[in-house]
């Protein structure tokens, strides 16, 4: 995999299945693709606070991108 993304219960709780959030996964891989680690160090931060307000328990995330040369 490119990347890896652990999420507690409030995140996945704030999707009605795993198909959102795999997506959002996949979004976040291709926003540090294009935009780099700052970028996604900030949309992670609005994701969890949006995830957390929907599902309504506290929401935390690691996000790690492995590196395309092993």
């Amino acid at each position: 995999p490119a990347l890896i993304v652990l999420v507690t219960d409030g995140v996945s709780d704030a999707y009605p299945d795993e198909t959102g959030l795999l997506r959002a996964c996949q979004e976040l891989h291709e926003l540090w693709r294009d935009a780099g680690p700052e970028r996604v160090e900030a949309s992670v931060s609005a994701w969890l606070h949006d995830a957390a307000e929907h599902s309504g328990d506290d929401a935390s995330a690691v996000v790690v991108r492995l590196s395309p040369d092993g």
